[in-house]
């Protein structure tokens, strides 16, 4: 993925807030499950180099 890309869509409040890649890489790990509660300032991906 390129730095600006989506990398997940958060829902709070029947809101939703797209979480954009700050960097260019690849998902290495993901941190959530689709559903879970997320809490504010988790990390929920981890982009490592290309």
């Amino acid at each position: 993925m390129r730095a600006g890309d989506a990398v997940c869509v958060i829902e709070a409040m029947k809101m939703e807030t797209t979480v954009r890649a700050p960097v260019t890489g690849r998902v290495t790990e993901l941190r959530v499950a689709a559903g879970e509660q997320v809490a504010s300032g988790a990390i929920v991906a981890v982009i490592g180099a290309e």
